[in-house]
């Protein structure tokens, strides 16, 4: 079945009509129809999930980041850790303040496409 939906994608995005994929795919066009409904279906679904995905990587990123340097600080404060390790924690630290400065500058952008996304679900539902 999957396959079969990857070939309809597949044919649809080369322009072939339905009555050209059942042909093709030596399939009836009905079942055609259905995987093309399906697969519109899919696409809508995914793309009114966009937003919340979006904001999903945002914060597992910034989380991410966190964690690094919280785990950049432990090393540059340990009395174990050399003089040369410590430099480079440190400089890693100024590296990832800087991305999550970044992530963080560009969260009201992010903000508005979610609402965006949030006004296209209402046309479409």
């Amino acid at each position: 079945m999957a396959w079969r939906r990857n070939k309809v994608r597949e044919l649809l995005a080369r322009g072939y009509h339905q009555d050209e994929i059942a042909n093709t795919l030596h399939i009836s066009q009905p079942s055609i129809s259905r995987d093309i409904h399906y697969i519109q279906r899919e696409k809508r679904k995914n793309s009114e999930n966009y937003g919340q995905h979006l904001f999903e990587v945002y914060r597992n990123n910034l989380q991410g980041l966190d964690e690094m340097i919280k785990k950049l600080w432990t090393i540059a404060d340990s009395p174990k850790t050399g003089s040369k390790e410590k430099i480079k924690a440190i400089v890693l630290i100024g590296e990832y303040y800087r991305e999550r400065f970044d992530l963080i500058r560009h969260e009201p952008g992010l903000i508005e496409q979610m609402k965006r996304a949030d006004r296209m679900k209402q046309f479409s539902s």
